[in-house]
């Protein structure tokens, strides 16, 4: 069974013909949900910063008129400068002539709804998004653990993570097996994990979202220093597997 969404905050582009159409609506099917509006894009990405981590879910709604440019280089740029940022498209022309079906990165972030569309889908895609936004709020917070790991832990869960069995761990990092399953047992703890699924999908959405949010997730406390986490530059984008384990 699925969350209800509570709260939240919903950000409108497209000035007052896209917000007299969803705002309202949104409102009163989304309890709590906040709503901020703004006539275009630039003044949008004035305003919301690239490197937040939403703590709470978020979701951008935007029309093509607004973008001033092809939608699918607008959500390109969108999805690189905000990865955390599910996205609502609604297509003015019922045929555009753009593919929408290359995103390389978080596809399940995007929707485009294709004219004519009803108040329904939209709203129905935007608590979607939020949803989706939920889930990845849930893995900050998890993420947040890993300062509390130590080097060797850290080595350890990523190794696990690219499938190499404790013997080979145990022969890279020179220490018994033993030792091993003792810091694999301690960073589960650490964690809040208990199977090599929840540690795999967290790890892959710390090494994907390491790589496209440039500031840090706030560390638990109490932690540690710890040492650089020994993740791969070019990691894949999380699955939704992995973005829904935490339901």
């Amino acid at each position: 069974m699925q969350d209800s969404i509570q709260g939240g905050t919903l950000y409108i582009v497209g000035g007052d013909s896209i917000r007299f159409l969803v705002e309202e609506p949104a409102r009163m099917a989304l309890d709590g949900l906040k709503v901020e509006s703004f006539d275009n894009d630039a003044s949008f990405s004035n305003k919301v910063s690239r490197s937040s981590v939403p703590t709470s879910p978020v979701c951008l709604i935007a029309n093509r008129d607004s973008l001033g440019e092809s939608p699918s280089v607008w959500l390109n740029e969108k999805r690189s400068s905000y990865p955390w940022l599910p996205i609502v498209l609604l297509e003015n022309q019922t045929t555009s002539g753009e593919s929408y079906n290359f995103f390389p990165e978080l596809i399940e972030a995007v929707s485009v709804i294709q004219h004519p569309y009803t108040q329904k889908a939209v709203i129905d895609a935007i608590e979607n998004s939020l949803r989706w936004s939920l889930n990845l709020c849930r893995l900050f917070e998890r993420v947040r653990y890993f300062s509390n790991l130590t080097e060797r832990e850290l080595a350890i869960v990523s190794m696990a993570t690219d499938g190499l069995p404790n013997k080979s761990m145990a022969r890279r990092l020179e220490v018994s097996i033993k030792t091993i399953e003792k810091n694999r047992r301690s960073a589960y703890e650490k964690l809040k994990i208990s199977s090599s699924a929840e540690m795999a999908a967290l790890v892959t959405f710390r090494r994907y979202f390491n790589r496209n949010v440039t500031t840090a997730v706030p560390a638990a406390a109490p932690a540690s220093a710890g040492a650089p986490f020994p993740f791969s530059t070019h990691t894949p984008a999380p699955s939704s597997a992995a973005m829904q384990i935490y339901n």
